[in-house]
């Protein structure tokens, strides 16, 4: 996503429904940000994965689908363990319609961290497989160790 390389700061306030990416749309912002907590919260479920894979993708092709601009999907831990299960999930996500991804570190909400030769192939996967589809994913691979201490201390 050009976005991503601009000199000015973007900043996209997450949404969870079509109403919200319309709304920001048509104030002006240049994309839209899915939020996984609040795509959970707004279908009765907690954060931390406890949506189906298929059920955030149905979420962000309804998104996608309401908008001209990017939309940047928040996958949190992949859906998926191994690189090749993830860069699947990847794939799927692009065809729900998002060309952005946000993908988190963590084994489980608040858990220990992927070791960084993992959590490099599992983004290497995803990478791999947007090159081949020749599609300028835009991988944004969270660090979830500052969340992972404060909620462990709080």
């Amino acid at each position: 996503m050009a976005l991503d390389h601009a000199p000015e700061l973007l900043v996209l306030p997450y949404i969870w429904d079509p109403l919200g990416s319309l709304m920001l749309q048509g104030i002006g912002y240049p994309a839209v940000a899915t939020a996984r907590a609040s795509i959970a919260f707004s279908l009765g479920d907690d954060d931390g994965q406890n949506i189906s894979l298929d059920t955030m993708l149905e979420a962000v092709g309804r998104i996608a689908g309401s908008v001209h601009v990017p939309v940047t999907a928040d996958m949190e831990r992949a859906f998926g363990e191994r690189p090749d299960e993830v860069a699947e999930n990847m794939r799927r996500m692009l065809q729900a319609g998002a060309v952005d991804v946000n993908q988190e570190d963590s084994t489980t909400q608040c858990g220990p961290r992927h070791d960084i030769e993992f959590q490099c192939a599992r983004i290497n996967a995803v990478r791999s497989m947007a090159d081949k589809k020749g599609i300028p994913l835009v991988v944004n691979a969270r660090a979830d160790v500052f969340i992972s201490k404060f909620a462990a201390d709080h």
